[in-house]
């Protein structure tokens, strides 16, 4: 069995909250309250703009000039396609990139975004690599778990949202990640990466938790 799939059946119980979240659900199914969306969105910029700036941290990792052109192309691939998405789904709020730079981190945010990189800056290549993994995996994962719900949802904004990690590019971008992994985790201490990748996988349900909390931060 692949490390990938390993960590991934390690955190069952954490990626199943995460798909079936009250927040994940209303999204899928389109009864999510606006505002909860528009929240989601002006926080989601530090943690955007952050996770493309630890993609640079990571290539310092690199022991080959191979997966050194590999994570390269990756991160840009990324950056690229969820810097348009994002600016898109702004658009249709009426809502700039000034307007979610001026938004304040929350807690959960801070913290996930410290341990992101203080693993990218004192831990090895696969470590780095699993410590970012639960964010594009657990995305796809979620909205899979919910193509049903999509299928009947008639809020267009929230549809263009799940579908962009339906997608033939996002699959593809993950497997990428994925079979990179694998790769470089090959003879490397498998307890060392599933402590990181469940410690990313909580951060991800405690995200979402935050993101339909929202009254807990509005003051």
């Amino acid at each position: 069995m692949e490390v990938t799939e390993k960590l991934r059946e390690d955190t069952k119980d954490i990626w199943d909250k995460i798909a079936n979240h009250p927040f994940i659900i209303e999204l899928c199914s389109g009864s999510l309250p606006d505002y909860k969306f528009k929240f989601y969105l002006l926080h989601d910029y530090n943690y955007l703009v952050s996770a493309i700036k630890n993609f640079n941290l990571i290539t310092l990792k690199t022991k080959s000039i191979e997966d050194l052109i590999e994570i390269i192309h990756i991160g840009y691939i990324a950056a690229e396609s969820e810097y348009k998405s994002y600016v898109k789904l702004l658009d249709q709020y009426n809502l700039s990139i000034s307007d979610a730079a001026a938004v304040k981190p929350i807690s959960v945010v801070s913290s996930y975004l410290k341990f992101l990189f203080n693993i990218s800056k004192k831990k090895s290549f696969p470590e780095a690599l699993v410590s970012i993994l639960p964010c594009f995996w657990s995305y796809g994962y979620a909205v899979q778990c919910n193509k049903t719900r999509i299928s009947i949802n008639k809020n267009l904004v929230y549809c263009k949202w799940a579908n962009e990690y339906l997608s033939r590019s996002y699959i593809h971008l993950l497997e990428r990640i994925k079979n990179l992994v694998n790769k470089v985790s090959v003879n490397f201490p498998y307890t060392k990466l599933k402590e990181i990748f469940i410690r990313s996988s909580k951060y991800e349900y405690l995200y979402w938790d935050a993101m339909y909390n929202v009254k807990n931060y509005e003051s």
